[in-house]
């Protein structure tokens, strides 16, 4: 599981780079640390993204309320824009914490088809 989503950041790090005007880099341990952080950071000298990286075969995918709040931490603090990437067996959708929906359990949810109004493709997150 783990191997899935470290390959998942290491290929939005190629991604970024692979535009020819943003760098990225992929923080080792993110999750695993004392402090919030996101799995990948990615600027272009006027944009910086604090990129908090999900990958799975399903339909859906959840992250736990607090990983969000620590990714919008960082994002403040680091005077970044906080996003979620998810990748979707192939296609990556991407959006703002924000926008995504809540569970009754507190967790945040990003639905492959019935979020799609929501959801941003990686061209669309360079504009």
């Amino acid at each position: 599981m783990k191997q899935k989503g470290s390959a998942a950041e290491r290929e939005l790090v190629a991604m970024f780079w692979g535009t020819g005007t943003w760098s990225s880099l992929r923080i080792a341990g993110s999750g695993r640390m004392n402090f919030p952080s996101p799995d990948v950071l990615a600027g272009n000298g006027s944009q910086i993204f604090a990129i908090e990286v999900k990958s799975t075969k399903h339909k859906s995918q959840y992250i736990d309320a607090e990983q969000i709040q620590q990714l919008k931490d960082f994002a403040e603090k680091f005077g970044a824009t906080p996003l979620v990437a998810v990748k979707f067996s192939t296609k990556w959708h991407f959006c703002s914490p924000d926008d995504m929906k809540k569970t009754t359990s507190g967790k945040h949810v990003l639905h492959k088809e019935k979020h799609a109004h929501i959801v941003k493709q990686f061209e669309e997150i360079l504009e």
